[in-house]
């Protein structure tokens, strides 16, 4: 390498030096500043769904009568699970998972409903059935018609 470098005229390594200078400035540009600003663009949309999924969640719980005191477990016969399914149906609500965990709990995956819907069938559960909602994730549908998917562990 230093043989190639020696037999170079003083022009011809100033030449390579730029380049190989502009080289690696094209190099650290594709692979830090590139990747960082994709990232930040993906944040800001991420953000922007983030907001409007919290405003239509805010708007269906503001329409949604959740007041109401818990049944007792004498009034809830039914098993829980059993409950889901028919106040799911009752309300229209799409379910597409519904399985009953090891601790009593049932876990169940709502497929895109009209956030109304999926709101009244939680209110019906907590009221009529005395069920706690003990996880939640409610997101705004891929269908972009308003409807809403909804995973959640409900619990007596």
């Amino acid at each position: 390498m230093n043989e190639f470098w020696r037999e170079r005229t003083e022009r011809e390594r100033l030449i390579l030096m730029v380049g190989g200078a502009i080289a690696g400035v094209a190099l650290l540009l594709q692979a830090i500043y590139v990747p960082l600003a994709n990232w930040r663009q993906a944040s800001q949309a991420s953000l922007g769904d983030a907001e409007s999924v919290y405003q239509l969640v805010v708007q269906a719980a503001a329409t949604a009568d959740l007041g109401a005191p818990a049944a007792t477990s004498a009034e809830a016969a039914q098993p829980l699970r059993g409950a889901v399914t028919a106040y799911a149906q009752t309300q229209g609500v799409s379910l597409v998972f519904v399985n009953v965990r090891p601790d009593g709990a049932v876990e169940a995956t709502a497929g895109p409903t009209p956030p109304e819907a999926l709101f009244g069938w939680i209110r019906d559960l907590t009221e009529k059935e005395g069920a706690s909602v003990i996880y939640a994730d409610i997101a705004r549908s891929a269908e972009g018609d308003g409807s809403v998917r909804g995973r959640l562990i409900l619990q007596r």
